[in-house]
């Protein structure tokens, strides 16, 4: 067992020294080689930080930037603005839900009523509704710089928007049924046009035998009928 002891001893030395040896020939980097590593290192480091602060930001990405239409959750490009200030409904849901059968003239944010809006883009600035020229309700088309919509009650200050804005309140009133179109003109809303027709015989059967008109051809024994 000592002699084991001791072999184990001298082996341990020996690998020792062949581990100092290696060391000792392999080259030692110098200061410079290690401060440019470092730097290298900070500077990886750096460009991290500022990828995950411009994440942050929102600033990669565009579709963050964008706002959306809060009825569609569209791409708000053109919006309708109230007087309450709020621009968030696009033109046509703004079409939509001011036309007819049923218009709508509440905000959809809130909920103040607006009689009309101004349809501009979405990062116009604030909208002066003071300046706005005066209009009637049944007027249509080009009213000083702006379009204004009857059907919408809404002033356009681009044609294109205009013109699509007064298509969809066009085949919203068109789509529905005749009923609900004479309601909405006062066209048959009397109490006699709304009574169901009666039937032409059943009103001819009391003044028969007045008349003398005979339906039918009755048999001759029958004594309702003496003539």
């Amino acid at each position: 067992m000592v002699q084991l002891d001791a072999d184990d001893a001298n082996s341990g030395s020996a690998a020792s020294a062949t581990h100092s040896h290696a060391i000792g020939d392999m080259p030692q980097p110098d200061a410079s080689s290690r401060t440019s590593a470092d730097e290298d290192d900070h500077g990886h480091n750096v460009g991290i930080d500022d990828i995950d602060d411009a994440g942050d930001n929102g600033s990669i990405g565009s579709d963050s930037d964008v706002p959306s239409c809060a009825v569609c959750t569209e791409p708000l490009e053109w919006a309708a603005v109230g007087p309450c200030g709020h621009r968030a409904v696009c033109s046509a849901c703004a079409a939509r839900v001011r036309s007819a059968p049923n218009p709508d003239n509440r905000c959809c944010i809130c909920r103040t009523i607006c009689p009309f809006v101004v349809v501009t883009k979405a990062a116009a600035g604030v909208v002066s509704f003071s300046t706005l020229p005066a209009v009637a309700s049944h007027d249509d088309g080009r009213v000083g710089e702006y379009w204004y919509c009857a059907a919408v009650s809404a002033y356009f200050d681009d044609e294109q928007q205009y013109e699509a804005a007064k298509a969809v309140a066009s085949r919203r009133h068109g789509d529905q049924p005749a009923m609900v179109h004479r309601a909405v003109h006062g066209v048959g809303t009397s109490r006699s046009s709304s009574r169901p027709a009666l039937c032409l015989r059943y009103m001819a059967l009391p003044w028969v035998p007045f008349f003398g008109v005979r339906l039918g051809r009755p048999s001759s024994r029958d004594p309702r009928f003496p003539w």
